[in-house]
């Protein structure tokens, strides 16, 4: 199973708002709210003089979703906190370390959708 289904896993077993709404990128115009969204922008794989170390430093962006804000802004708060410092397994994946890098406020004028996008880098095994 690739990472990012144990990141999906995971986040659905957490209990947060969106619940079970956790879904690759993008949202789609039929989606329950409130949701979650994700991609994987980079994953640089780790190396060192010894060559590979079977490491990703993904970097991946998960957007929280709803049609209010502060609803959108929470569910990130949630997200932050099952995901910043963490270390240990997720969903059946091991993960060396995870930080939030960066936090985003956004809309979209044409749906009226409220979303805060999450960019955390989730060091990981590439194969496990």
């Amino acid at each position: 199973m690739p990472f990012n289904q144990g990141l999906v896993t995971f986040l659905k077993a957490a209990g947060t708002a969106a619940g079970d709404n956790v879904k690759p990128d993008p949202l789609g115009p039929d989606a329950k709210l409130p949701a979650i969204t994700y991609f994987m922008v980079s994953g640089p794989r780790v190396r060192s003089h010894s060559g590979g170390s079977n490491l990703v430093n993904g970097r991946y962006q998960l957007s929280c979703w709803d049609r209010g804000y502060q609803v959108a802004k929470n569910l990130a708060q949630e997200v932050i906190d099952l995901l910043d410092g963490v270390s240990g397994t997720a969903g059946g994946k091991t993960i060396q370390s995870s930080f939030v890098d960066d936090e985003t406020d956004d809309h979209e004028p044409e749906t009226g959708l409220r979303r805060v996008i999450v960019d955390v880098m989730i060091m990981h095994p590439q194969t496990e």
